[in-house]
This record gives C-alpha cells, sequence and structure tokens, in this order.
C-alpha cells in the first residue's frame, strides 16, 4: 500500500515537470519585428530670383482734395433775431451782392415807413419854409421897389417938402430893415427846420441801417460751403456764423495726411486731375503757420497749381506725386527677400546648390524693392 502511494506520487510529479518544460508548445510562435524601410533622400529644390539692375524711385503717391483759399464766414453782424429766410444750400453757388439770409423783420419795416413819413413831414416843412421866405421876400421887394419909384416921382415933380422927401426916404429905410429881418428870420428858421431834416433823415438812415445788417449778402462770387445747422424761425444770436461763401476763383489743392511730413515748400509735384497733368507748387506746410494755428494745418500741405484748368470746384480730387529719390540701372531686389535681424538686413542666396545667407546694404527703398548698395552682385540667385 504504502508502495503503490510513493508510485502515484512520483507520477504526478513527473507529469507536472513535463508540463512546466513544454508548456510554451501550446501557444504559436510571435512573429519577428519588421524592420522600416529605407528613404532615400532626394534633391531640395528653391524658389529663387535672379538678381538684376533697374531703376528705382523712392515715390509719394496721394491723393488730395480742392479748398478756397479765400473765404467768407458771415453772420448777422450788429443784432440777433428770428431767421425769417435762407436762400442758399450747401454746395449752391452764388453771385455777389446775392441775398442769402434774412431775419424777420416785420417791426423794423414798420418802424422804417413810419420814419419815412415823419421825414417826409419834416422835409415838407422845410420847402414850405424856403417857398414863404421866397413869396415874402418877394412881396417886401416890391413895397421897396415902390416905394423907391414914389420918391423919385417926388423928387421930378418938386412940389414935395423937405419933410415930405425925408418920410419917404425913412419909409424906404424901414423896408430894407423889414426885408433884413425877413431874411434873418428865414435863416433862422430854415437852419432850425434843416437840423429837424437831418435828424429825422439820421433816424431814417439808421433803421435802412438795421435793417441791412438783419441780410447776409454774400461779398464775393462763390460757393457755399457751410450751412449753421438752424431753421427758419429759429433765433440766431449776432455774429454768429450762419453761412460760408468759398471764392473758386482762389483754388488750392489740399492733402492730409500721415506722408505730409515729407514734402516741403517750395518742392515741385505732379498732379494728375482727370488723366491730365499739370505742374504744381507746395505753397504751405504745417511748418509754415503761426503756432497757434498749428492744430488746425496739421499734417497739412496746400499745393497751388500751374495753369487749373476753369471746371475745377470746389471738393474735387486730385492725385498727387513727387520724386523723392531715383537711382538708375541699381540693382534692385523684392523687400519680400530681405530679412531683418538685430539692424541687419539679410537675404539668402543660393550657391551651388547650397543656401548661405549674406548681409546686405540697402539705400533707396520703394513701396516693394531695396537698392542694394552692397553685398549682392548681379546675376546671384536670391532665394524667395
Amino acid at each position: 500500500m504504502i508502495v503503490k502511494k510513493r508510485f502515484l506520487f512520483i507520477l504526478l510529479l513527473t507529469c507536472l515537470m513535463m508540463y512546466i518544460f513544454t508548456g510554451c508548445y501550446f501557444y504559436p510562435n510571435e512573429e519577428a519585428m519588421l524592420e522600416p524601410p529605407l528613404i532615400e533622400e532626394g534633391e531640395v529644390s528653391y524658389n529663387t530670383l535672379p538678381v538684376a539692375r533697374k531703376d528705382i524711385e523712392n515715390k509719394i503717391n496721394v491723393t488730395g482734395y480742392f479748398v478756397s483759399v479765400k473765404q467768407h464766414d458771415l453772420s448777422f453782424e450788429k443784432r440777433g433775431g428770428y431767421i425769417e429766410s435762407i436762400n442758399v444750400k450747401a454746395g449752391d453757388k452764388v453771385n455777389k451782392g446775392e441775398l442769402l439770409a434774412l431775419l424777420d423783420n416785420e417791426n423794423l419795416i414798420n418802424e422804417i415807413k413810419r420814419q419815412e413819413i415823419i421825414y417826409e413831414n419834416a422835409l415838407h416843412s422845410y420847402e414850405l419854409v424856403e417857398l414863404s421866405h421866397n413869396n415874402d421876400l418877394e412881396l417886401a421887394n416890391i413895397s421897396l421897389t415902390a416905394l423907391q419909384e414914389d420918391l423919385e416921382r417926388a423928387k421930378k415933380i418938386g412940389t414935395y417938402s423937405k419933410v415930405e422927401l425925408e418920410s419917404k426916404q425913412n419909409e424906404i429905410k424901414k423896408q430894407q430893415i423889414n426885408i433884413d429881418k425877413i431874411n434873418e428870420n428865414y435863416n433862422k428858421e430854415r437852419l432850425a427846420y434843416k437840423k429837424s431834416v437831418d435828424l429825422e433823415k439820421l433816424s431814417l438812415d439808421s433803421l435802412k441801417a438795421d435793417l441791412n445788417k438783419s441780410s447776409i449778402i454774400s461779398p464775393a462770387s462763390g460757393r457755399v460751403s457751410y450751412i449753421a445747422d438752424i431753421s427758419i424761425g429759429d433765433y440766431i444770436q449776432s455774429r454768429k456764423v450762419l453761412i460760408r461763401v468759398a471764392e473758386e476763383s482762389t483754388l488750392q489743392l489740399q492733402y492730409k495726411g500721415e506722408k505730409a511730413n515729407q514734402f516741403t515748400k517750395g518742392m515741385k509735384v505732379r498732379v494728375e486731375i482727370n488723366d491730365i497733368e499739370y505742374d504744381g507748387t507746395v505753397v504751405l506746410t504745417s511748418l509754415d503757420v503761426p503756432n497757434d494755428e498749428k492744430d488746425s494745418f496739421r499734417d497739412t500741405i496746400m499745393i497751388n497749381i500751374d495753369n487749373l484748368p476753369e471746371d475745377v470746384e470746389i471738393g474735387n480730387s486730385a492725385d498727387i506725386s513727387v520724386v523723392l529719390q531715383k537711382s538708375e540701372d541699381a540693382i534692385v531686389i523684392p523687400k519680400s527677400v530681405v530679412q531683418g535681424f538685430a539692424g541687419r538686413r539679410v537675404v539668402k542666396v543660393l550657391e551651388d546648390d547650397v543656401v548661405i545667407e549674406k548681409d546686405i546694404e540697402t539705400g533707396i527703398e520703394s513701396v516693394t524693392e531695396y537698392e542694394v548698395i552692397s553685398g549682392l552682385s548681379e546675376g546671384e540667385l536670391v532665394i524667395k
């Protein structure tokens, strides 16, 4: 019995050992890992541009607009009031002497009519004084003449006594004194009535002047460039600018922008108007105006055009161009191929299929290109 148990134990142990050492044969063999395929190195291609020579310009191209050099700011100078009419609008052409705006003057007009009647009455009274004086003087002279003739007849007859003749002479003297008083009284009366006429005329002229002050008359022919935002019936203060008239006979081209500081007074420019070029001269920059006006002329230049066409109007545009620098037959490359590093300008050049970097010195600069003063030679290939 003991022998049988040992035999079974040995048998189980043997089977266990066989299982342990032969277990890997129950699983499939793993495949060997494949090495990645080798990629053969190909040729690298570059987009290049041959360095060439050409002309290059540093040129300014901007757009300006025509404005009037001489403008008139118009207002009711001496009095305010309610607006009765505004006869123009912005952009209208006006003629010298044209009525542009008017205040409500109904009361003033009525007052003028009353004063005209008063003045006419005073003038009529003055004329009556003169007429009355002329009549009185004529009658007095007739009486004097009659007295003188009577004296002459009495002397010829010779029958009048000395006393009677002296009496007639005294009558003549009295009449002469009477005539002098008529003239004296007339002169005093005339002066008084003349003074009254002058005063009434002065009052009438003053009222008419007020009426003129209640209207705005264009002082020159031109175009209305501004009208205040105000309506009929609104009250407007005296001296408040209501209308601005710009004379079109004094037009200049104005440019406002960041490139204005590149222009200088006296600089010659080319101006294109409706595809036709004209010569122009810079006549004003922000450096040429007084300090108190620099803000209004900031970044502004004014250009006078030679032989300006008559059909140019305020607000029309024109293209302005001026060449600041120019170089002929220069080495020129696009700005796009230049890289900047710490103040350096570098381009990549392809030499014998090898990329190298070269420092360059640039000169004239246009909007899209550089002039290369040194660092590149004609025919070299720069990488775009």
